[in-house]
C-alpha cells in the first residue's frame, strides 16, 4: 500500500536531506541529479525523485520557495530556515479569503463590485501572488453560493482582469431608481424591525448621494408615519443638524414603544361601570348601547339544570 504524502512528511523529509553534506546528497540524488550541482539544487532533485515533481512543486509552493530561489540560499541559511519552519504556521490556509462573506447575486445590499472589492483585500492579506490567475478565480468561485456558482462563466483561458470583467457584466449592479421606488412605497410601521428596514432602504436608496439629504427624507417619512404622535412629531421637527440617522431612530423607536406601553396600561386600568369589564369606560359599552342590563358581566352564566323527564313519577 502507498504511503499517503502530507505536507508534514514532505517537509520532515526536506529538513532531514537539508542537513545532509553534499557528498551525501549526490548519493541520495544517485543519477537523477546532473553533476557539478550545488547543494541547493541537489536537495531539489533528491526530493523530486522521491516524492515525484508534482509533490515537489506542491511543498515549495506552500511554503513560497521556488527552485530559483533555492539555488540562491547558502548551505547553512537553507538548513537554518528550513528546520525553523512548520506546517501550522507556513502552510497557506487562505484564512482572510474564506472570512469573506459569500456573495449571492440576489442580495439586494451587496454587489458584485464590492465582493469583489473585498476579495482583493483579503487575497492582498493573504499574499497571494498577484500573477496566479488560477488561484485568484477559484477564489472567487469558492466564495459564492451554490446558486450562483451555476450561473459563473468557465475559467477557461481568461485572465484574472478578465474574468473579472465577466462577473460584473453577468451581475450588473441594480439601479438606483430601484431602489427609491422602493423606499418611497414603504409603509412605517410603529415597531423596531420597521424603523431598521427603512433606515436599510434609505441607505440603498441615497447610496451615491449627500447623508444630510438621506437624514432630511428619513425625518420627513418618520413624520409622516407619526403625524398624530405629538410627541415624536415635535422630537423631529426639533431634531439638530448633528443628531445622526441611527440616533433620530433610536430615539423614535422608544418613544413609540413607551407611547405603546402607556395606552395598554391606560387601557387595562379603566374598568366599565355599567358592566364592569376593564378596558373601556360606560360610554363605550357595547352591552349598553345594545339595551342590555346593568351588571357584572365578569361573571359567567350558570347553566339552567336539565329536568329529567322521569322527575315526579
Amino acid at each position: 500500500m502507498t504511503p499517503v504524502v502530507t505536507s508534514e512528511l514532505l517537509l520532515y523529509e526536506f529538513n532531514r536531506l537539508s542537513k545532509l553534506p553534499s557528498t551525501s546528497l549526490k548519493r541520495e540524488a544517485a543519477d537523477a541529479a546532473p553533476p557539478s550541482l550545488n547543494k541547493a539544487w541537489l536537495l531539489w532533485f533528491c526530493m523530486e525523485k522521491k516524492f515525484g515533481t508534482k509533490c515537489t512543486s506542491q511543498l515549495l509552493q506552500n511554503f513560497l520557495i521556488c527552485p530559483k530561489k533555492i539555488s540562491n540560499f547558502s548551505n547553512n541559511s537553507l538548513s537554518l530556515q528550513m528546520t525553523n519552519t512548520t506546517p501550522a504556521n507556513t502552510v497557506r490556509r487562505y484564512e482572510c479569503c474564506l472570512q469573506v462573506q459569500l456573495f449571492d447575486y440576489k442580495s439586494k445590499t451587496r454587489n458584485v463590485e464590492r465582493f469583489i472589492s473585498e476579495m482583493e483585500e483579503a487575497m492582498f492579506l493573504d499574499q497571494i501572488d498577484e500573477h496566479d490567475r488560477a488561484t485568484k478565480i477559484r477564489l472567487l468561485r469558492l466564495r459564492c453560493t451554490t446558486e450562483t456558482k451555476e450561473l459563473l462563466p468557465d475559467m477557461g483561458e481568461l485572465t484574472y482582469e478578465q474574468y473579472k470583467s465577466a462577473l460584473i457584466d453577468l451581475f450588473p449592479p441594480v439601479p438606483p431608481a430601484v431602489f427609491m421606488m422602493e423606499y418611497i412605497s414603504y409603509k412605517v410601521l410603529p415597531s423596531e424591525e420597521s424603523f431598521t428596514k427603512l433606515r436599510e432602504l434609505a441607505d440603498r436608496a441615497y447610496k451615491n448621494k449627500p447623508v444630510a439629504e438621506k437624514k432630511a427624507s428619513v425625518i420627513l417619512r418618520l413624520m409622516e408615519a407619526f403625524s398624530k404622535h405629538e410627541n415624536v412629531w415635535t422630537y423631529l421637527s426639533q431634531s439638530h443638524t448633528d443628531t445622526t440617522i441611527s440616533t433620530i431612530i433610536s430615539e423614535v423607536s422608544r418613544m413609540a414603544l413607551l407611547n405603546k406601553d402607556r395606552k395598554f396600561k391606560l387601557q387595562s386600568n379603566v374598568s366599565c361601570d355599567h358592566c364592569m369589564i376593564s378596558g373601556h369606560i360606560a360610554s363605550q359599552c357595547r352591552r349598553k348601547q345594545s339595551g342590555l342590563p346593568q351588571g357584572d358581566y365578569r361573571k359567567k352564566p350558570t347553566p339552567n339544570p336539565t329536568v329529567s323527564s322521569n322527575q315526579g313519577n
